[in-house]
């Protein structure tokens, strides 16, 4: 079996694939910077976490408000003394509630919009 019998890839042509490979990455990456898309792609993350955090401060602020309502509902649980008084006032705490989540989120839902 001869030396000059066995085909494969010679240095050459693997030298000129990469050099090929580089020209067209540099390519790439010049119209990717001459379109801004870098600086998009930054104002795109930079809103996303500012509405991240709008988001969670909203969401303390309902959990605050949450609390203070169960907490003065348990409060006033144990001044009650019979279950009729018990389920009037648990019926107007929920509406309460339900009336104050919904006042929040569309207060909230009108500042973002």
């Amino acid at each position: 079996m001869n030396i000059k019998n066995k085909r494969g890839i010679t240095l050459v042509s693997l030298v000129i694939t990469i050099i090929i490979l580089l020209i067209l990455a540099g390519i790439g990456i010049n119209a990717l910077k001459q379109t801004n898309l870098f600086e998009q792609s930054k104002q795109a993350k930079n809103s996303m976490s500012n509405a991240q955090n709008i988001e969670n401060n909203t969401l303390l602020s309902y959990e605050s408000m949450i609390n203070e309502i169960i907490g003065n509902r348990e409060n006033e649980e144990h001044n009650v003394g019979t279950n009729i008084e018990k389920n009037k006032y648990n019926n107007s705490s929920r509406s309460k509630i339900r009336n104050s989540i919904k006042y929040l989120l569309d207060s909230k839902w009108n500042k973002l919009c």
